[in-house]
């Protein structure tokens, strides 16, 4: 289990997601390993649990559904069991910043872009 950080871009497919539709929202898959998912261990409801790369259930359990919220011209992630946002740690800038849940906002560190 790694915990999920922020790195500069650089179009690797570590950096590299696809959204799989479960009920209720979607598992954030990665590209690089696609047996692994955004998690919030436990599910849990703590705001500024850390969120790691675990394996995917085949269905979407409660921790690793998220919504895609258009906002402002990103969007914003949200937890769909906390109703938390996915979120990089103290609005760090810094590669290595931990990327967390923490209550919905519309500044950067909790907006999010996708390129297709």
């Amino acid at each position: 289990m790694t915990g999920a950080i922020q790195v500069t871009c650089n179009g690797s497919p570590t950096q590299q997601w696809s959204l799989k539709p479960v009920t209720g929202g979607h598992q954030i898959v990665s590209v690089a390993n696609a047996r692994l998912c955004l998690t919030l261990r436990g599910a849990t409801v703590a705001q500024g649990a850390r969120v790691w790369l675990t394996e995917c259930s085949a269905s979407g359990q409660p921790g690793e559904v998220w919504k895609i919220e258009p906002l402002m011209g990103a969007n914003r992630v949200v937890a769909t069991h906390s109703n938390l946002c996915l979120n990089v740690s103290q609005s760090s800038a810094l590669d290595g910043a931990s990327i967390l849940q923490w209550g919905c906002q519309s500044n950067g560190n909790g907006m999010w872009s996708f390129e297709k």
